[in-house]
């Protein structure tokens, strides 16, 4: 009897069905909304919330029942961003567009970066992050290549150049006609200034052809203090040696079967058939002869180099070495 009489005093009366269920769900859902999990049903509720993203959840807060306050403090954020509302330049952003899609006709391989230094060579002043942001809303970004993993020796590159016109490569890059014949594109360039200085076309070559291409770069640019080649007969003929001798210019060979020794070329010579091989078909040897003309020219005064920035000085490539 003590028992039920003692149990009977403590027990309390049960709560009614539903009462408090109301302020529970309230006080839960204003602590997510704190931990920034208050966003739309279809978005993951462990992602952090960005500012757009926000102001829409404050959007969907009941109007007149939440005031700016509350709800920057439940969404963990100032009220300047809840009230900032973005400028549009509909007109603008729409020639920005435009612009950018002509940049990646007229070159397929460039990235947003140099896109940017077009549009700032071009006089037109916009921030390059606004340039990213457009660059992939657009998708105009390009698929990245896939490098293949190259074992790294640890040998440095001998005769390494450190001054414009102290080092020149020599190389040969191979393409064809419609009609299948071949042409052999000869390429001069300043290991130091990236610059291109040199690009004739022909179905085959001798030693005295790339003597006249030779003598010609000399009287443009004046003489080098070494001409860096492979082993190929046109570079070893004796008629080149005598002419380099003459000219007192150091012929330097690599090794048979280590291209990476005129690495500089060869990197070249990857740009130049993305930006100017792959973008034309050739009918006749004239025809291009012509176009490399051109994209020389193009490269030399509009071409972008990391040492340089977004433009080449040309005065640097002024010849230290006179014709003698």
């Amino acid at each position: 009897m003590e028992a039920e009489i003692h149990g009977h005093h403590h027990s309390r009366p049960e709560a009614p069905q539903g009462v408090g269920e109301g302020e529970r769900k309230a006080a839960e859902d204003g602590r997510k909304a704190a931990n920034g999990k208050c966003c739309h049903e279809d978005s993951d509720p462990k992602k952090v919330l960005n500012p757009s993203q926000k102001r829409e959840a404050a959007k969907d807060l009941p109007e007149g029942g939440v005031s700016e306050r509350q709800a920057s403090s439940l969404l963990q954020t100032s009220r300047s961003v809840l009230r900032y509302r973005q400028k549009c330049h509909v007109e603008r952003q729409s020639q920005l567009v435009r612009k950018l899609r002509q940049v990646t006709l007229e070159h397929p391989q460039y990235g947003y970066r140099k896109a940017h230094a077009v549009l700032a060579r071009e006089g037109l002043k916009v921030n390059a992050k606004t340039v990213h942001r457009l660059w992939k809303l657009h998708h105009l970004q390009q698929k990245p290549r896939r490098h293949h993993r190259k074992v790294r020796s640890g040998a440095s590159l001998p005769e390494k150049a450190n001054k414009v016109n102290e080092v020149w490569a020599l190389d040969f890059v191979f393409d064809q006609t419609v009609g299948g014949q071949a042409l052999k594109f000869l390429r001069l360039t300043d290991e130091y200034s990236k610059m291109l200085l040199s690009t004739h076309v022909s179905t085959r070559f001798r030693a005295q052809q790339v003597i006249q291409v030779l003598n010609q770069a000399f009287a443009e640019h004046g003489l080098p203090q070494k001409l860096r080649s492979d082993n190929g007969s046109e570079f070893m003929a004796r008629d080149l040696g005598v002419f380099l001798g003459l000219k007192r210019v150091t012929p330097v060979r690599i090794e048979p079967g280590k291209p990476w020794q005129n690495g500089f070329i060869e990197s070249l010579k990857s740009r130049f058939r993305e930006e100017f091989l792959n973008q034309h078909v050739f009918r006749t040897v004239k025809e291009a002869q012509v176009l490399s003309v051109s994209y020389r020219q193009y490269s030399t005064l509009r071409g972008s180099i990391p040492r340089w920035g977004t433009s080449r000085p040309v005065s640097l490539c002024s010849a230290p070495r006179l014709l003698e």
